[in-house]
């Protein structure tokens, strides 16, 4: 399991390219809110390239769910998804909870 995300294209901003693959990966519009983390991986080899990965949170403003040549998107809930993901994407996900209780708490 992996959230939507790709590579940002040439003179494209990263809100933009997050708003693309979000997009192209799941047939669904969303508005950014927020920028949730930031995570760096380093590459260890030489056909694994560095990279940058920036997380936003959203909401859905259209479209309809859609799988595609990645695959089939799903809805799950917390428990869920903190059962499936781990490693950088467990802590990917434990940040954008974070994110959350501190927007709810102000």
């Amino acid at each position: 399991m992996v959230f939507p995300g790709g590579f940002i294209r040439w003179r494209e901003y990263p809100a933009e390219a997050a708003q693309r693959e979000f997009r192209e990966e799941t047939g669904l519009e969303v508005r950014l809110l927020d920028t949730t983390g930031a995570y760096a991986s380093r590459g260890i080899r030489v056909n694994r390239v560095s990279s940058l990965t920036i997380t936003f949170a959203g909401e859905v403003v259209g479209g309809t769910l859609r799988g595609g040549v990645e695959g089939q998107p799903t809805w799950l809930d917390e428990f869920e998804m903190r059962k499936l993901l781990e490693g950088h994407l467990g802590s990917m996900l434990e940040d954008y909870f974070a994110y959350r209780r501190r927007r709810e708490q102000s």
